[in-house]
């Protein structure tokens, strides 16, 4: 396999050359093609999309169910995967029903094992990788032989897996060829025609730009994403959107790989993450690739293949199980979420319609706030997931970030009684009472709040009781009047402004004003009383795909002039993809130095973020959504002003809600001001869910959602059963 990269690709270990060679393509990807998981808010099916604010993705159980699956290798005859019973016996008790595995010519036991698990009602998707002759890759007939073996527990198959890192230089013109000629051999097959067939997927994420659209070759398009040892948000919200676009927006998309090592010993260590941590990460991968529309999510993979008791080789760490055959926290992770919106066992949830959510309502937690509504398999209920995309560990010393809440406000039609639960910590049921309302405490650990409908008498005290149990947040200005802010400005477009900006549109919840920078030239400039040596500015700004790298927006000013530090700008807008913004930051100067220090952080282009910079104590940090980024060294320099919008000349997009503070504030009052939301909590009386360990860091502002779109099936976002591989 590939050591998993987040940055740079890495090349290929010898083991994966020898199998791309062979034409046999590993990552394994289980078929989403039988029923399951539904298109994007609120366009078509297969439509992969961010959605809005005032959106709320809505899936029914089994939707879910049918989004989940895991690599395996059952050909693997030498690692823990040689144990086809117990191979069974773990994916029967996680609970999924698709499995992504790498088929091979002339090996009966791998047929045998692929049969007794579609036997069981697991459903395989196949990487039929054919075989390479110098630079030419050919069909093999013996693999297809062996298709033809499996076929009838089969969803799709795959051509050659990230042939981008096999080393030949022509690879997008070699791959598109021999796709094209696999799609032939299918479709020329009475018992292979109806197969579905996944696009290529690549290594590098430059590459799914670079080969272009797969329209003829696929009915599915395909990616794989990691995110090393961090969150996996970024990763997932800033990649698949755009490789949606690259490869076909109209097609349903699924990602063959995604997952966490827990190699903590390796070099670089930052790409690990300790078993704990992976837990929570895992069940937020597959809850945001469901948010997005992502039709089914493999997790790589199944089983540690080999013992490495160094923990130093990441590829023998990614599975779900250890290779003695005990589970590690994310396995048990996974199998509490698909029980628990099973409402039992996941193996007896049928398909059913969509149907709207009861939840008309749900504020607070700021723009780190991710939700997904499960729809119960019967009986009118339904599951609210909620989580804050925050990293809940340093990735850097594997210590676990300290857990930080942030109360949210649930508002639902009619009666419900209430409970939650956590699945990758320890996944205890709590119940929050019964009403038309409720106040939960949501942090970096996924929160399963369940809602029944309740005919049952209550009392109204009671009722009520459970519906105003809420102390309600000031606003964004409010607050920041709070927390003692000297300067402030909603940015609106007009007064103080050079250049003509416009309206900014959809502004943070609880944010007014607001201006649209399209041009160079537009600025404005806000006085600071006071002229304080410690300092912070808080700014929501949106950056647009379209902005230039090295584009300051906003810029502390000194009594002489702006100082060579104290600003924050875009770094990188289309290194990773063109939907994922890097930002940097700079402290002020020490003595003597021409220059202050550099830190950086991450955002996304097209969303809101506020983004802060404290200066004071000889340090300045970068704060991104409430969530350190980085902190640096700083000299000191008393603030007069603050500039803002296209500083330099590349900068578009939107500034709003300028406000500083004559100090530099600590991680919760950043917090606190990044998650304000009139009509959201400041506190709860509800019980916190039993945690096994800690969790989150501070976290920001979202609009309510208070416009569910119910999602269309699996089966009808793919579209692939009997219907051949494409152009059907």
């Amino acid at each position: 396999m590939i050591q998993r990269r987040r940055t740079a690709p890495v090349a290929p270990s010898a083991r994966r050359r020898r199998l791309v060679g062979a034409g046999v393509a590993l990552t394994v990807v289980a078929g989403l093609l039988a029923g399951g998981v539904a298109g994007a808010v609120p366009a078509a099916a297969g439509t992969v999309s961010i959605p809005a604010a005032a959106e709320r993705r809505v899936v029914t159980a089994n939707d879910l169910i049918e989004s989940v699956g895991v690599n395996v290798h059952t050909y693997y005859n030498d690692t823990a995967y040689a144990d086809t019973d117990r191979v069974r016996s773990l994916l029967q008790g996680l609970g999924v029903r698709h499995v992504r595995d790498g088929l091979v010519a002339d090996r009966p036991d791998e047929v045998a094992a692929l049969r007794q698990l579609g036997a069981a009602g697991i459903r395989s998707s196949l990487i039929v990788g054919g075989t390479k002759d110098a630079s030419t890759q050919s069909v093999d007939p013996a693999q297809l032989s062996a298709l033809t073996q499996v076929a009838p527990y089969v969803d799709a198959v795959e051509p050659t897996n990230e042939y981008d890192c096999s080393g030949d230089s022509a690879w997008a013109a070699h791959q598109r060829a021999y796709a094209e000629a696999l799609v032939q051999q299918l479709q020329s097959s009475d018992e292979l025609r109806r197969l579905g067939v996944f696009a290529p997927a690549f290594c590098r994420p430059g590459s799914i730009a670079q080969f272009g659209s797969v329209q003829g070759l696929a009915s599915v398009t395909n990616v794989h994403t990691y995110s090393g040892g961090a969150a996996p948000e970024l990763a997932l919200e800033s990649r698949l959107p755009a490789a949606a676009k690259a490869q076909d927006p109209s097609l349903p998309l699924v990602v063959t790989e995604a997952g966490y090592t827990d190699a903590t010993a390796m070099s670089p260590t930052q790409f690990a993450a300790t078993d704990a941590t992976a837990a929570d990460y895992t069940v937020r991968t597959l809850l945001d690739a469901a948010r997005l529309g992502v039709a089914r999510t493999y997790l790589y993979e199944l089983l540690d293949e080999k013992p490495q008791a160094a923990n130093t080789d990441p590829e023998q760490h990614y599975g779900l199980v250890r290779y003695d055959g005990t589970v590690k926290p994310a396995y048990t992770a996974v199998r509490n979420l698909l029980a628990d919106v099973a409402l039992g066992s996941p193996a007896s949830v049928a398909a059913g319609a969509a149907r709207a959510s009861d939840v008309t309502s749900v504020r607070g937690g700021g723009s780190l706030l991710r939700t997904l509504s499960i729809t119960d398999p019967a009986g009118g209920g339904e599951t609210l997931a909620l989580w804050l995309a925050t990293p809940v560990e340093d990735a850097a010393t594997h210590d676990r970030v300290a857990d930080t809440s942030r109360a949210v406000r649930v508002q639902v039609s009619g009666t419900h009684t209430a409970t939650v639960r956590q699945p990758s910590r320890g996944n205890a049921e709590t119940s929050v009472g019964t009403g038309t309302g409720f106040t939960v405490p949501v942090d970096g650990g996924v929160t399963l709040l369940h809602l029944a409908p309740t005919t049952a008498t209550t009392t109204a005290t009671a009722a009520a009781a459970a519906t105003t149990s809420c102390t309600a947040a000031p606003g964004y200005a409010t607050l920041a009047g709070q927390l003692g802010a000297v300067a402030s400005s909603d940015l609106a477009r007009g007064t103080g402004w050079s250049g003509s900006p416009v309206a900014a549109t959809d502004v943070p919840d609880g944010v007014t004003g607001g201006a649209e920078v399209t041009a160079a030239g537009q600025q404005r400039r806000v006085g600071v009383p006071g002229s304080p040596t410690s300092w912070t500015i808080a700014l929501w700004e949106r950056t647009d795909a379209s902005a230039a790298d090295f584009s300051t927006f906003v810029r502390a000013v000194g009594a002489s002039g702006a100082p060579a530090g104290g600003f924050v700008r875009t770094y990188d807008t289309t290194g990773d993809a063109a939907s994922h913004v890097q930002l940097s930051g700079y402290g002020l100067p020490a003595a003597g130095a021409s220059y202050g220090t550099e830190t950086f952080g991450q955002a996304l282009a097209g969303t809101w973020h506020l983004v802060t910079l404290s200066v004071g104590g000889g340090k300045a940090t970068l704060a991104v959504d409430g969530v350190a980024q980085g902190t640096v060294a700083s000299g000191a320099a008393a603030l007069t002003g603050v500039e803002v919008g296209a500083l330099s000349s590349g900068f578009r997009g939107a500034v709003a809600g300028l406000t500083v503070f004559p100090k530099a504030l600590g991680a919760d009052d950043i917090g606190r001001l990044a998650t304000t939301s009139p009509g959201s909590c400041e506190a709860t009386s509800a019980a916190k869910p039993t945690s096994g360990s800690t969790a989150a860091t501070p976290k920001p502002t979202t609009k309510p959602a208070t416009k569910p779109v119910a999602k269309q099936g699996v089966a009808t976002a793919l579209g692939i059963s009997g219907t051949g591989p494409v152009g059907r």
